[in-house]
């Protein structure tokens, strides 16, 4: 994991981008690198700034949870939706919760399924399960017991627990 740091930063400070974001990433996690969520915070704002839809929804991340930086919602969101536009599977996810729960937006339940779709569609566990989620109560989406089964299997398939949780429950 030292190795892989060092070549990442080598990238990082010929102004790469994504090995800027991965810096940020091993400083945020402490891989090869002890844990510094300011420096974490520095390399994906580099990143960012040059536009990498990883390292948007990780800055966005960060100012959701507080990592690093201040806690921000509003920027949160700026973050989270510019890497959706660029496709981002997580951020996609992230601000489709966001407005699923009124975070730092009006509540939307028809964006939030629009977000949770386009993230589900690239195979992203978490999103094909809240679009489970979604079938399952008809929040955003009319009831679909067939969609629901198909969004739970897809996630689950891929290790995700709250939705093999769900159809267990629904078996039983």
């Amino acid at each position: 994991f030292e190795e892989a740091f060092y070549w990442f930063g080598r990238s990082a400070a010929l102004g790469y981008a994504l090995a800027q974001c991965k810096i940020g990433l091993c400083y945020e996690k402490g891989i090869g690198i002890e844990k510094n969520l300011t420096d974490a915070v520095y390399y994906y704002q580099l990143s960012a700034d040059q536009g990498e839809a990883s390292a948007l929804y990780y800055l966005g991340f960060c100012y959701a949870n507080g990592l690093g930086v201040e806690k921000n919602q509003d920027k949160a969101i700026e973050y989270y939706r510019k890497s959706a536009e660029k496709g981002y599977a997580a951020a996609q996810n992230n601000l489709g919760y966001c407005y699923f729960s009124g975070l730092g937006v009006k509540k939307n339940y028809t964006e939030a399924v629009k977000l949770y779709k386009l993230s589900a569609q690239q195979g992203y566990p978490p999103a094909q399960y809240n679009m489970g989620f979604c079938y399952e109560k008809g929040i955003g989406v009319q009831k679909k017991t067939q969609e629901m089964l198909k969004w739970y299997r897809l996630a689950s398939s891929q290790g995700q627990k709250k939705a093999t949780a769900a159809l267990e429950r629904l078996h039983r």
